[in-house]
């Protein structure tokens, strides 16, 4: 009875799942008024990160102001459980103005984010676990997230025990740490610029840590006198050097857009573009050793730029797409291997010498998502099968009278917004003298495509603000949580309910109960992004729990296992068999990992 009513709910919801009726649910009104209690600003835009901790969520809002002028707004900490009786101020981190919040960064239930308190040693890192007690000071150092205004991660998980990131000690003098998520086992690794460099900014910033194969981590560090470069470390201090000293001639401490893009890792290797200063800013791999640190292919010949986009890879079956320019084809999809031979154009999807393709590449399900135009008309977000040439599209998000010089840079389509199975992305424009916004849903199909939000449909001014750190939307309790301004209050929280149709949450409801009552183990969830969780029915027995990937290596093992597991992991989105072997049997499932 209890399994009709479930699949019952989740057909009547999968039959509403694009509807578009009233406006998301508010959470609560924080600054009471029309005054936002988040902020608008693009620059700050950074004061929408959200936490995640003991299944609360934390982040920065404001219900006052710091004197008579009511732009200097106090922003503190505050703490949410999705209701409105369960959302208020966390901690007043600086009683006499804002703690300018950022850097939010979970690690084994807690988040670390970098605030002020008002005092003259200035920003630090404070750790929090969701209580305003639990809220400290961790360390009297600097902790950034991204540096900057560019989204490069600048802290990284290395294995379930340890985290690297950018941390800054005096004078902005920026470098590598390492820590166990206590301040006495947080320590230095590298120190880039050791001696007082008199007209010379000492600040390292390392950060777009990406990690390769055999434990290493790749990232980009500035050093006197080489400027910015490419390096390794395993995390330890003898466990760190440079790879690779792309453009000699190049000594800019910061160079980002012509030096480095993001690094992309397929789980082996990492891709990026670089620029030598011969070649132009082309694709570029490592795989975390001096040797295997080299140009893949110069894709628009000389001194010609094929760089695109910032954030334009995707690995699907062991291919790399992404996306570059060549003056004969335009703006298009790529793909490689990792070799010059096997990196190719995939299509030129609007023939000819104009652009095709926009920003952002997105692995779901195994198939490409991105989005392009092939007739400079319109704009669609499209969906590409493996070793297929023939997008198929999905939804048109953008219509024009007259051709397009350019690919509008939206809808956002990123990894961090995949939740149940599907991809949920904002669409925002502003065409013909009004501003659109748009929340909509993929599962790559064309029949699972559709809005479920659209600001045209909502009147009075009602605005969704994204932001511009991160996604802009997070997935709490089966909900969707953003910030939003519904034409009255100002820019608030508010949730709309996701994962409600036939999804990954209900599916593995109904396992659970069914795979019990035939006594056998459950994994969950599936797909996974970072953790797998095991119950399997109380008994005696011992297994050996094994993790392999298509190829049959073993990813990892574990003895004497019972009744219930949890594995945090860091795979790299594909297929794996998760196997529990006894002296009696053995059983396989098999488990998507879609980060």
């Amino acid at each position: 009875m209890i399994k009709k009513l479930i699949l019952t709910i989740a057909l009547f919801s999968c039959l509403n799942s694009f509807s578009q009726s009233q406006f998301p649910q508010l959470i609560k009104d924080l600054n009471p008024g029309y005054r936002s209690s988040m902020s608008s600003s693009f620059v700050s835009s950074h004061l929408f990160e959200i936490g995640k901790v003991n299944n609360k969520l934390v982040f920065a809002a404001s219900n006052s102001f710091v004197g008579a002028d009511t732009n200097n707004i106090n922003y503190e900490m505050f703490v949410s459980d999705g209701t409105e009786s369960g959302t208020g101020l966390l901690k007043e981190i600086n009683p006499n103005g804002t703690s300018y919040l950022r850097s939010f960064y979970t690690f084994r239930n807690k988040v670390y984010f970098q605030a002020s308190d008002g005092s003259f040693e200035g920003e630090k890192m404070w750790v929090t676990d969701g209580t305003e007690n639990g809220t400290t000071v961790f360390k009297n150092i600097g902790f950034r997230k991204f540096y900057d205004n560019l989204n490069y991660p600048n802290v990284i998980d290395i294995d379930s025990l340890h985290f690297i990131f950018s941390g800054d000690s005096s004078f902005s003098k920026t470098n590598l740490y390492i820590s166990d998520g206590t301040a006495s086992g947080t320590f230095i690794i590298k120190d880039f610029n050791p001696t007082n460099l008199s007209g010379f900014n000492a600040n390292a910033a390392p950060g777009n840590f990406t990690k390769v194969a055999n434990g290493k981590f790749v990232f980009t560090a500035s050093t006197v006198p080489l400027g910015r470069e490419v390096y390794a470390t395993d995390g330890t201090n003898a466990g760190k050097f440079l790879l690779k000293n792309i453009n000699p001639g190049n000594k800019d401490f910061l160079n980002f857009n012509d030096g480095f893009t993001y690094f992309h890792s397929d789980g082996q290797k990492a891709y990026f573009f670089a620029n030598d200063s011969v070649h132009g800013a082309e694709l570029w791999v490592t795989d975390g050793t001096i040797n295997g640190t080299r140009m893949v292919k110069d894709i628009n010949p000389g001194s010609g730029n094929s760089l695109k986009s910032l954030s334009n890879f995707a690995t699907i079956n062991g291919i790399t797409y992404f996306i570059a320019t060549n003056p004969l084809a335009g703006t298009e999809l790529y793909k490689t291997d990792g070799t010059e031979a096997g990196t190719s154009i995939v299509m030129d999807y609007r023939v000819g010498t104009e652009s095709g393709i926009g920003d952002y590449l997105l692995n779901l399900n195994n198939k490409l998502i991105f989005f392009g135009t092939n007739n400079g008309l319109q704009a669609n977000i499209l969906s590409l099968e493996a070793n297929s040439t023939s997008p198929t599209a999905l939804l048109n998000v953008f219509n024009s009278a007259t051709p397009l010089s350019f690919i509008p840079p939206y809808p956002i389509l990123v990894k961090e917004n995949i939740f149940c199975d599907k991809l949920y992305f904002n669409n925002s424009a502003f065409a013909n003298g009004a501003s659109l916004i748009q929340i909509g849903v993929t599962d790559g199909t064309s029949a699972g495509t559709g809005l479920i939000l659209d600001s045209l449909s909502n009147p009075g001014g009602a605005q969704i603000d994204l932001g511009f750190w991160g996604s802009g939307l997070i997935e709490y309790n089966n909900s969707l949580v953003f910030r939003a301004n519904n034409g009255s209050l100002g820019l608030e929280l508010f949730k709309m309910p996701i994962c409600t149709d036939a999804n990954t949450a209900i599916d593995n409801a109904i396992n659970i109960e069914e795979i019990k009552n035939e006594n056998d183990y459950v994994v969950y969830p599936n797909p996974s992004s970072t953790q797998i969780k095991l119950e399997i029915p109380s008994s005696n027995v011992s297994y050996l729990l094994s993790i392999t990937d298509i190829s049959g290596k073993i990813i990892f093992e574990k003895s004497e296992v019972q009744n219930q597991e949890i594995i945090e992991h860091q795979l790299s989105n594909g297929i794996y068999f998760v196997s529990l072997k006894s002296e009696f049997k053995t059983s396989t499932k098999k488990l998507i990992v879609n980060r």
